[in-house]
């Protein structure tokens, strides 16, 4: 799973290098700027035939804007950051070779309270791999 994990910090780094990238697996700490989060959440394991297993793993891949409302350009860059990453990950199914499959199953978009900006979007992202 760490090399799954990897993979997808990698490609963010390269592809949407406006964003910092950090990768975790208690979730995300509150940033002071712009930065982006990979953190697992679950991971499910089928057995397979002839051994090992394939696993699920669902990550929620977070772009948090901590100030949304003293920039108000904000209000819309979370929102295209989510489509930018929600993209790159589509052309990048197979992560590397980590990854059997992948797919962005759904964004959430969240606004801190007492602005209307968007200061948050969570994507959800499942990834399938072969494990042994």
């Amino acid at each position: 799973m760490r090399n799954v994990s990897e993979a997808i910090e990698a490609i963010l780094s390269n592809e949407v290098a406006e964003i910092p990238w950090k990768t975790g697996i208690m979730g995300p700490q509150f940033p002071k700027e712009l930065t982006g989060f990979i953190c697992c959440d679950e991971i499910q394991y089928h057995a397979l035939d002839k051994g090992g297993s394939m696993a699920t793993a669902t990550f929620a891949v977070q772009i948090i804007c901590p100030n949304p409302k003293d920039d108000p350009q904000n209000t819309t860059a979370v929102e295209d950051y989510a489509m930018k990453v929600r993209q790159v990950l589509a052309k990048e199914r197979k992560l590397d070779g980590w990854a059997s499959d992948s797919y962005v199953d759904s964004i959430t978009f969240a606004t801190p309270a007492g602005t209307t900006s968007i200061g948050i979007a969570i994507l959800k992202f499942v990834v399938n791999y072969e494990e042994e």
